[in-house]
């Protein structure tokens, strides 16, 4: 039947139905609207219909096909539920089309499976197989199963991929919290690098689900999305990290978690950590000169310039302008220092050369001086404040740090 005749039949039938609302709906005519693919014009009356006749088959197989059709056209994403319901409903009557047709009723009502008629090898006539309209009815309830178990995955992963990274934002701001970058890792310690370490697995997480989402989208065929993602460096400790993505778009913008928590690791493992005990070995040093200088009264001078190492002050206040355990080692030199010039300048003193007295005496002068200056602008420090920063330094300095506030 032509279009034309079709689209004329379907205004002639729609209108007798307006007309007579109550009128007994025929098959008949309704299998020319259902053979047009006429879906959404013959559902309700295939619904009036199978609500009085509960023994056509055929009836059963339109009935499923107009599911199926509904489900492949709604969105995979925002309405997961019906497409489920949808699909659950197809395999509902294309169970019962495939348990009830059989080659009687093939014979009987060809016209009803007409997108079944094929020409028969042997004989070259056209006519309907039992086993062609099985087939398709196999192939239709397992394509049906298959795409409600990828749809419900594909929208679970989706799900979780939000999910996981909203969770990844909470994550990093409870580590951060109101720190500075560099606070961040002066007061991190060994549950620091544990919570990076588990951070890294919650943002392997994130990738791990959106690698299966687009696995499953292969699967499930068009689904109207093409969901990318693109990491955005954090560049600000301070200021980046906070803000969530429009997991609207198909270009999902993430904030580069790992990349960071990655970088973070590497500088406690390749600083934070070496610098430690960097400070706690120069600080023993310090303090086995000033031993040295007590027990065996001899200058330390020649053994002052590398005590405390330039690369160790400089990586230090790359963290911390003015870090406390190098406040504590001016202080300490400054004391050797002077404990040397007086050692030093011991055997001098008897002479008889005036000038020579008084460059010692100014010397010494100049160095008990600067010790003065050094002690009491160290006692201005907040050390309680100081001593979170340095943790590690305190706790195995604590005689020495009374020493010095002494």
């Amino acid at each position: 039947m032509e279009m034309r005749s079709i689209l004329l039949y379907s205004c002639f039938f729609l209108g007798a139905f307006t007309s007579f609302g109550q009128k007994k709906v025929k098959y008949k005519d309704l299998i020319v609207l259902l053979n047009a693919k006429q879906y959404d014009q013959a559902e309700p009356f295939l619904k009036r219909y199978l609500k009085d006749n509960d023994d056509s088959p055929s009836a059963y197989l339109f009935m499923g096909v107009i599911f199926q059709e509904k489900a492949a056209a709604e969105d995979v994403l925002k309405q997961t539920e019906l497409i489920i319901q949808h699909s659950d409903s197809a395999i509902a009557n294309y169970d019962i089309a495939y348990k009830t047709i059989d080659e009687r009723e093939v014979r009987k009502n060809d016209e009803y499976y007409e997108a079944y008629n094929r020409r028969n090898v042997r004989t070259g006539d056209f006519g309907v197989n039992l086993s062609d309209v099985k087939l398709d009815l196999e192939k239709r309830l397992k394509n049906l199963k298959d795409r409600k178990e990828n749809v419900k995955n594909l929208k679970e992963y989706y799900t979780s991929i939000e999910v996981l990274y909203n969770r990844s934002i909470q994550k990093f701001q409870e580590m951060k919290g109101s720190l500075t970058e560099n606070k961040f890792y002066l007061l991190s310690d060994n549950k620091t690098e544990d919570r990076l370490n588990k951070f890294v697995l919650l943002c392997d997480s994130v990738t791990t689900a959106f690698d299966n989402y687009k696995s499953t989208s292969k699967l499930v065929g068009k689904t109207g999305y093409n969901h990318a993602l693109t990491f955005i460096p954090i560049k600000s400790f301070e200021k980046d990290g906070t803000t969530n993505t429009d997991f609207t778009k198909d270009e999902l913008k993430l904030w580069d978690f790992k990349a960071w928590a990655n970088n973070a690791l590497e500088i406690l493992e390749n600083d934070i950590e070496p610098m430690r005990a960097e400070l706690i070995k120069t600080d023993d040093l310090l303090n086995k000169l000033g031993e040295k200088i007590k027990k065996d009264s001899v200058s330390v001078l020649n053994r002052l310039d590398d005590a405390v190492s330039k690369i160790l002050v400089a990586r230090l206040k790359k963290f911390d302008e003015d870090p406390l355990p190098i406040a504590i080692f001016n202080l300490k030199m400054c004391e050797l220092t002077y404990g040397s010039l007086l050692i030093k300048n011991k055997p001098l003193k008897d002479t008889t050369d005036v000038n020579l007295k008084m460059t010692l005496v100014k010397t010494e002068l100049s160095s008990i001086k600067k010790l003065d200056s050094l002690t009491q602008k160290f006692k201005q420090r907040d050390l309680e404040i100081d001593a979170l920063s340095y943790p590690d330094f305190v706790a195995a300095k604590a005689p020495s740090l009374l020493a010095c506030c002494a």
